[in-house]
This record gives C-alpha cells, structure tokens and sequence, in this order.
C-alpha cells in the first residue's frame, strides 16, 4: 500500500502487524519509512528508535535517523547514524555522503564538506549535489571547479526535465 501511495491503508496494515510482533524492527521499520516519507518526523522518530532497538546500526533505519536529524539541524546526533547508515545497500550512501557533506558545510569545513558531496556525485539523479558542490567551490574561490560542476548540474537536470516529458508525453 506504500508504495500504490495509499498511506492510511498502509499505517493501518503496518499498525496490525505491531499488534501482532509489536518488537518487529522490520515492521518499526517500514512505519518509520512512511511518516518519512510523509515528513511525520515525529511519528518517525519513535519508530525508528524501536527499530533500531532490534536492530541496532541498521543502515536503513541508521539513514531515516539521520536524515531527520539533518532536517532538524540536529547535527551533531546525526552523525553516529550517518556512520552506520554508509554499510547500506543501493544508492543510499550517497545521499548519506551528501547529508555529511552538508553537516560539514554548516560547520565551516569546507574542505570536508567538498570530499563528502564528491563521494555523493555519482548518485546525483536530479544535479542538486552537483550543485552544492558549485557552491561549496565558489566559496573557496575555484571559479574552474565551480564552473564545471554548475555545467554537470544544469546537464542532470536539463536531462531529468527531458526525461520527464517524454514520460508524460508517452502516458498521453
């Protein structure tokens, strides 16, 4: 039911499944995911905790946990989980790396923040990373790098721009 984006069905089955494992980190888990992705940090948060619970260092639950705290500026606590959630599978560490690098670039570490987003690169689906990474040069004054990562991210996103029109054009 998620991911069909039926939200109070899915919190209704995920609240069953509790009921019958209420210690389920998997089923913690997949709650936790759905008020992520609604931005319920707050229901998130305890579900989480319960997952990670039964689970302590899961990478995914570890990535939801900090991202939140990223969101909140609570950098500090996010780090541990950052940690953690860089064992995950896929094209999470890359957003793992970017969320470093923007706790870096709060910070004042520029030069960290720099190696972060350029780990993140090779995730970047829509050019945002590209673009802090512009940012992030243009503040140390490499008008080169800065240059060439604004052209990588107005390219990922002309491409993602394309890419979506000829989705919409192909459901007509």
């Amino acid at each position: 039911y998620r991911t069909m984006k039926k939200y109070e069905t899915s919190e209704a089955e995920y609240q069953k499944a509790l009921e019958l494992k209420p210690k389920d980190p998997a089923v913690h888990l997949g709650l936790a995911t759905l008020y992520w992705q609604e931005r319920e940090y707050d229901k998130a948060l305890p579900e989480l905790q319960a997952a990670l619970a039964g689970r302590p260092n899961d990478p995914e639950a570890s990535y939801l946990m900090g991202d939140i705290m990223v969101a909140r500026h609570e950098y500090s606590d996010a780090q541990p989980y950052l940690t953690a959630a860089l064992g995950a599978a896929g094209s999470t560490p890359y957003y793992v790396h970017a969320l470093r690098g923007k706790i870096f670039a709060s910070q004042d570490r520029t030069d960290d923040a720099i190696k972060e987003f350029q780990l993140a690169l090779p995730g970047d689906d829509d050019g945002s990373f590209h673009f802090q990474i512009y940012r992030l040069y243009t503040k140390i004054g490499n008008q080169q790098a800065a240059a060439a990562a604004l052209r990588d991210s107005e390219a990922i996103r002309r491409r993602k721009s394309e890419s979506m029109q000829v989705a919409v054009e192909r459901s007509h």
